[in-house]
């Protein structure tokens, strides 16, 4: 029978669910709090099917470990769902965005406490450029020193602390903490945290994109956590996800774009080809590189996109599959780029001629002179420099994807077609992603239907 505590206002549900191994009575509870303004007789009503719910849930088994914190499902979570069902790069992401932004602010909470306010307050507080919050601290070898000096076991200090187990034990393998959790440390060990912790330089306030990026790895989380029947429902499902900001796709003119093809001209024959064919067909930074020389029909004149090189942290550089299913695609490519393609598979025969025994012949197009595959930064790196060097405006390798959406958008091609060239989940990607690119096409057509129905009025 459901049992109940009120203390200030806040009312302690418990249930009994039997005994443990060691015959101790295993006790589930959740907290309630009554809405400003309800009636004692509507609290008492609520409170009543409250309990009955609730008890109902812990008789099904639904109701799971009520003291495991965040930090402690996110191993669980990162080793039965991530390592399993998210591509290498996504889990990789996931796992540094929880180290570095949500387990330091939510962690150490139980996971059946977290509450919407938390996850809005979370929100507020990354948006806050004066949060004290915001800036991260690394534990020093000293404090390892000091711990064993003293004999301060990792246990001992998150009872004497208050902080969980998981959280001290990030601290100690050299994970980032907030300045709360350091002080905190400082204030129960009673040393100068600036003796025995170093700050980690870091951006101010993230944007409304990577909030909702994180928002979408609590939801995740949380999504598993009920599904798994941790806890009884996911608190972000009644928080209102954090806006995006769209800001305008970065792309060259049509007067830069020539400049800079006119600049390609005095560049290495397999960084001349790589950067036309991004141009040319908006391929994804990884896809072009992934490509090999099976996948191109010189014949028709067709390129099959169906893989992306990615490099993942502690793993190096690999193949995966790409972005999405839809990224999975064949395209017409123009007569020149591969009248340029041509050229640079003969550039690359004449390589491992050359080389011999020392070439490798890995199948990839864009290679090394010794046949190896690029590293996807190294890419990146090389344009920053060319871009600099030739006084471009300042775009990124991505810039000539939305270069290319930009063209097609701008001579009449439907935004369908964009999208299946693009391989974007759906068209309202693309238009999400171009709306000013749509809009001042739809004004230029506008302007020549103008221009025609003057013209047969007079």
């Amino acid at each position: 029978m459901a049992t109940y505590v009120e203390r200030n206002g806040t009312y302690t549900i418990q249930v009994s669910d039997g005994f443990d191994s060691r015959g101790n009575r295993v006790r589930k509870s959740m907290t309630w709090k009554p809405d400003p303004g309800m009636s004692q007789k509507a609290i008492n009503r609520e409170l009543a099917k409250r309990m009955a719910m609730f008890e109902d849930a812990v008789r099904a088994g639904e109701v799971g470990d009520q003291n495991i914190t965040l930090a402690q499902f996110s191993e669980i979570w990162l080793r039965d769902y991530g390592a399993m069902q998210l591509k290498d790069s996504t889990f990789q992401n996931y796992k540094k965005l929880l180290e570095r932004r949500i387990l330091p602010a939510l962690g150490a909470m139980k996971l059946c406490k977290i509450r919407p306010q938390n996850i809005i307050a979370f929100y507020n507080d990354l948006r806050d450029p004066e949060a004290k919050e915001k800036s991260y601290y690394q534990a020093d070898a000293k404090l390892k020193k000091y711990l064993k000096e003293h004999k301060i076991t990792m246990e001992k200090l998150s009872k004497t602390t208050g902080l969980g187990y998981s959280t001290v034990r990030n601290m100690m393998s050299g994970k980032h903490v907030y300045g709360s959790t350091m002080e905190t440390v400082a204030k129960a060990l009673e040393i100068n945290p600036k003796q025995y912790f170093t700050k980690i330089d870091s951006d101010t306030t993230l944007t409304g994109s990577t909030i909702l990026y994180l928002h979408h790895i609590l939801r995740t989380m949380f999504t598993c956590a009920v599904q798994w029947q941790i806890v009884t429902s996911n608190p972000c499902e009644r928080v209102k996800p954090p806006k995006q900001n769209h800001k305008r796709a970065a792309y060259l003119e049509e007067e830069d774009l020539e400049r800079l093809f006119a600049c390609l001209e005095s560049v290495d024959i397999v960084y001349r080809t790589l950067i036309t064919l991004y141009v040319s067909t908006g391929m994804r930074r990884g896809e072009a590189l992934g490509l090999t020389w099976k996948d191109i029909n010189f014949e028709k004149s067709l390129i099959d996109i169906n893989k992306s090189m990615v490099y993942v942290h502690n793993d190096g550089v690999k193949i995966d599959t790409p972005k999405n299913e839809t990224s999975k695609r064949v395209i017409k490519v123009s007569p020149s780029t591969m009248m340029l393609l041509r050229e640079w598979k003969q550039t690359q025969e004449g390589y491992r001629l050359t080389y011999g025994d020392l070439y490798h012949d890995t199948g990839y197009v864009f290679t090394n002179k010794l046949g190896k595959p690029f590293h996807p930064d190294s890419i990146s790196s090389w344009f920053g420099r060319f871009v600099r060097g030739n006084d471009l405006p300042p775009i990124h390798l991505h810039s000539l994807r939305h270069t290319n959406a930009s063209l097609m958008i701008a001579n009449g091609v439907d935004v369908e077609t964009v999208s299946k060239r693009l391989g974007h989940a759906d068209a309202q990607t693309t238009i999400t992603i171009y709306t000013h690119q749509i809009r001042t096409a739809d004004a230029a057509a506008a302007e020549m239907l103008d221009t025609f129905v003057s013209g047969r009025r007079k």
